[in-house]
């Protein structure tokens, strides 16, 4: 990737080709430099240069729940565990964030990404 494009996506300005960057820290925990584009349903990709990292998230919200993917896109074979086939997120209260929009999620991904690599 050109190094004249990424300078572009990760400072804030008109210009940034529509990636959200964490200059001014509103995504708590992650370093300033941190920038990352989602797309639709919720995928996204990460950059945050100060901790050599780069993630891709895949997502699937508002897709229909029959909706699933296909385990052998990747090429590497599936290891069969069905332990999370069923699995639902917990009912939003006070103790649990129930589900939220894909901005929201997207942000909370990173923040909990990077606080699993400090710990």
């Amino acid at each position: 990737m050109p190094s004249e494009y990424l300078a572009l996506c990760r400072r804030p300005s008109p210009f940034s080709l529509q990636f959200e960057v964490n200059e001014d820290g509103h995504v708590a925990g992650v370093p300033p430099d941190a920038f990352f584009k989602s797309g639709a349903g919720g995928f996204c990709i990460y950059a945050v240069p100060s901790l050599e990292l780069a993630v891709y998230k895949m997502a699937c919200i508002g897709l229909m729940d029959s909706a699933r993917y296909d385990l052998g896109y990747s090429g590497k074979p599936s290891s069969g565990d069905a332990t999370r086939d069923n699995w639902k997120s917990h009912p939003f209260d006070q103790f649990h964030d129930g589900p939220i929009n894909g901005d929201a999620s997207t942000r909370r991904t990173l923040e909990m990404v990077i606080a699993s690599i400090r710990e």
